[in-house]
């Protein structure tokens, strides 16, 4: 009798653990794509938040290993899909580099005569 109510409790938890464990996605196929500076992070709740250009702040959830990888102030880009409870799912995160500002190192000088 034991072993048939261990077996069923393991058979729950393996059942309950698929479920949790697939993602359920919107329709849409192409993760969507946003860019920017990376305003706060959430450690305990798994989420973050990005300001981009136009200045419009958007909350990401990703999981664990990933949100360790995030820092406020950096520049990323986010690939992520909506859920279907309207949540946004960071897929993938990369660290976007600032281009430098083109400044060329000239000679500028006096023409040295010999003397």
């Amino acid at each position: 009798m034991k072993k048939l109510i261990i077996s069923m409790v393991l058979a729950i938890c393996w059942l309950c653990a698929i479920s949790f464990s697939k993602e359920k996605f919107s329709a849409s196929e192409e993760p969507a794509k946003n860019i920017g500076e990376v305003t706060k992070v959430d450690t305990s709740l798994f989420c973050f938040t990005i300001r981009d250009q136009e200045g419009t702040e958007t909350k990401f959830f990703t999981s664990p290993m990933k949100i360790r990888m995030i820092n406020p102030g950096e520049n990323i880009q986010v690939g992520y899909k909506k859920t279907t409870d309207g949540q946004l799912k960071a897929l993938n995160i990369k660290q976007v580099k600032e281009k430098k500002k083109g400044k060329k190192t000239e000679k500028q000088g006096k023409k040295h005569s010999s003397p």
